[in-house]
């Protein structure tokens, strides 16, 4: 068959082939999740060769599976309920037409062991603490799937959104510390120290809104040693405490070492307990938090009634005393300060002969003069 010719002379171009024939599509994610989150996936994988497609529910996966759908992302980072996510990686898993991709799982980073533990075990793959692994995740992926990773703008964004941040960091003057960041990925990485926990949480807060930052890593912000002396510390957390109704701060018991700040006792309600926390957090000098109270609306009226009962005996037999108590379970904790030996014997007794409930006292009160106890 004799081939056409243009006017120059040389053979016509053999027509294009058709796109679905002659070029490969490009592989296909498909990210389940809320808005906000599968979002952030779809960032966090762009410097991979597959398309990321946002869904909202399983049964859109199932709708959207083609030839082209190499895995399964499930964000789970924003469930308080740690049986929804389980439930449903083990639906995926064993849906048909799904359970031959393999399955990511996205988990916020405070997870327990025994929670990712229970995701594997339901079919995951591979499951991510979200945002630490961000800059892990599409690594990963690019080994275990048949995709590439490739070159493109993000680079120069991230230059501009690290010179962003620092800008903003310079305008906030209450953060005092000396902090370095830098973007990768559109993941923000601080490194420095400040001197007070809530500073550190002041400036997670600051970098998380900066518009283009998809997640913060912060392990390397240290908080310095507190100037302030533990007691002095402790006292202040107490007055803290005692000024902010309707909480019952004598239930509690408040230890601080080194500016970290131990809660322990009982709570009436799970927001009395957030909010024991917050002031905590909040207060000058506190380094670190480690809250591990309960919560028990009766145990929290045994506990108020039998720190009463020591408030009451010691305002009969000591009435010049002025000490701060708290109550871990049936223990009673003294401290303070009194005039002599034998009166720290006597007031220990007395509330273990008069106060009932009580099994115990640790007595931390000192001498007039001397340091008080740790």
């Amino acid at each position: 068959m004799r081939s056409e010719t243009s006017s120059t002379g040389l053979p016509d171009p053999e027509p294009p082939m058709s796109e679905t024939v002659g070029s490969r599509e490009s592989p296909e994610i498909l990210a389940i999740g809320s808005l906000e989150m599968t979002e952030k996936l779809s960032r966090a994988l762009e410097q991979t060769s597959a398309t990321v497609r946002r869904l909202a529910s399983l049964e859109e996966a199932r709708d959207h599976v083609g030839p082209t759908t190499i895995a399964l992302i499930l964000a789970a980072t924003d469930e308080t309920d740690h049986n929804r996510p389980i439930e449903l990686v083990d639906r995926l898993a064993h849906e048909e037409g799904l359970d031959h991709l393999p399955l990511f799982v996205v988990v916020d980073e405070s997870f327990e062991a025994e929670y990712a533990q229970s995701l594997y075990e339901s079919g995951a793959t591979v499951v991510f603490a979200w945002p630490s692994e961000l800059l892990l995740m599409p690594r990963i992926m690019v080994e275990m799937l048949d995709v590439s990773m490739q070159e493109h703008a993000e680079q120069s964004a991230d230059l501009s959104l690290t010179e962003a941040l620092r800008a903003h960091l310079e305008v906030d003057n209450e953060l005092g510390g000396d902090i370095d960041c830098e973007v990768r990925g559109g993941c923000a990485i601080l490194r420095g120290e400040v001197d007070s926990l809530w500073k550190k949480r002041r400036l997670l807060g600051l970098v998380e809104h900066v518009p283009g930052v998809m997640g913060v890593i912060a392990q390397d912000v240290r908080v310095r040693p507190p100037a302030t002396p533990d007691p002095v510390l402790g006292d202040t957390i107490m007055a803290a405490l005692r000024s902010a109704a309707p909480i019952d701060p004598d239930t509690l018991c408040i230890s601080v070492l080194d500016g970290a700040v131990t809660i322990a006792g009982t709570a009436a309600s799970r927001s009395e307990l957030r909010q024991v926390q917050s002031i905590v957090e909040n207060t000058e000098g506190v380094r670190r938090v480690e809250n591990l109270a309960t919560v028990s609306p009766e145990a929290a009226r045994q506990a108020h009634d039998i720190v009463e009962g020591v408030k009451e005996t010691l305002a009969q037999k000591f009435p010049g005393a002025t000490l701060d108590i708290s109550l871990l379970g049936d223990v009673v904790v003294l401290r303070g300060h009194v005039q002599t030996l034998a009166l720290r014997r006597q007031i220990e007794q007395a509330i273990l002969d008069e106060v009932e409930g009580v099994q115990r006292v640790v007595n931390k009160l000192s001498l007039v003069g001397a340091p008080e106890a740790e």
